[in-house]
């Protein structure tokens, strides 16, 4: 049976492993990860051209994700709620509430009209990253360069990603996540565009702050709907997991400088961040949004996984398009 852990929010939440299991869980799997990144892929299979590391690299990798999506929550007792996901039913509950329906019914509606927005500012992006374009060219042309394959291809690509944010929406405390996280929505997504014209006034380069740039959809481009997938994943392994493990871990007090809240949210930014080298812009700006977005994450009433996902694919593809910064990381950069 879960026992009740008091987390560094000072908030219950039940857990079937202690404090220490969870904190000591966080660094070696933390750890593992890293070694098969940087040890196995890059140090062994990349650096000495070797077949067989590459492969035990990215089987170490993959079992390392695999005890984090599946293997932990059972080992821990986690509930969706403590990754910030809904419970089975909670949406149908809603809409047969009679007194949520309608509210329940806006949020859908304005739910369903951002993601095909965000279809159709990257319906080409998305097709490029997933390999359409590289494997299957003539589908690509199709559906990006014709009205029909456009137009079939966004309604599909729509319906399909509005399906799975139904899904993903923790719709308890929405409403809640939405306050409180949107003044750091805003200052994140604002901070992007004040960087931008700050390199623009010192180099002169004013190109990606024109308005036919910034509105072309181009295949190579990070756009809202690819990093919404992409951010949906990360944010889930690293609040969903590791915020949960370090919030467990620390109790309600403070420790040395920093309060125990404070504690467990720089941890899960530096640790985000991390994962995000060499790409040093990508590290100080993982390590910030990761700290912030970690701060709120730790209580139940803002503890919502697509609001992070949410504001994580804004910036992301703000940064992208308005700063000369490679998205990529790793030893695959």
């Amino acid at each position: 049976m879960p026992r009740e852990l008091i987390n560094a929010a000072g908030e219950a939440e039940g857990d079937r492993r202690s404090a220490r299991w969870n904190l000591v869980e966080a660094l070696v799997v933390f750890g593992a990860l890293e070694l098969s990144i940087w040890g196995l892929v890059a140090g062994l299979g990349m650096a000495r051209g070797s077949r067989a590391w590459l492969f035990t690299g990215h089987a170490a990798l993959g079992l390392c994700l695999l005890y984090i999506v599946a293997l932990s929550p059972w080992v821990h007792g986690d509930t969706a709620h403590s990754w910030g996901l809904p419970r089975r039913g909670a949406l149908r509950q809603r809409l047969g509430d009679t007194r949520l329906r309608a509210p329940t019914l806006g949020m859908l509606t304005v739910l369903g009209c951002a993601v095909t927005l965000a279809v159709w500012q990257g319906w080409p992006n998305l097709l490029a990253r997933l390999g359409v374009r590289r494997h299957f060219r003539a589908a690509f042309d199709w559906l990006t360069l014709t009205t029909s394959g456009s137009a079939l291809g966004g309604a599909l690509g729509a319906l399909v990603l509005l399906r799975a944010a139904v899904w993903a929406v923790r719709w308890d405390n929405l409403d809640r996540s939405l306050r409180a996280l949107a003044p750091l929505a805003l200052g994140l997504w604002l901070s992007v565009p004040a960087l931008a014209v700050l390199y623009a006034l010192a180099t002169g380069d004013w190109s990606r702050l024109r308005a036919p740039r910034w509105l072309e959809i181009h295949p190579d481009r990070t756009s809202v709907i690819f990093y919404l997938l992409w951010g949906f994943v990360q944010q889930g392994l690293f609040l969903g997991y590791f915020n949960a493990r370090f919030r467990r871990a620390i109790a309600p007090r403070r420790r040395g400088l920093l309060p125990s809240r404070a504690l467990a949210a720089l941890l899960t930014g530096l640790v985000f961040g991390a994962v995000h080298l060499p790409n040093l812009p990508l590290v100080g700006l993982g390590a910030v949004e990761g700290a912030l977005l970690a701060w709120a994450f730790q209580s139940d009433a803002t503890r919502n996984l697509f609001v992070a996902a949410v504001i994580h694919a804004v910036a992301g593809t703000l940064f992208s398009a308005l700063l000369p910064v490679s998205m990529e990381i790793g030893p695959w950069e």
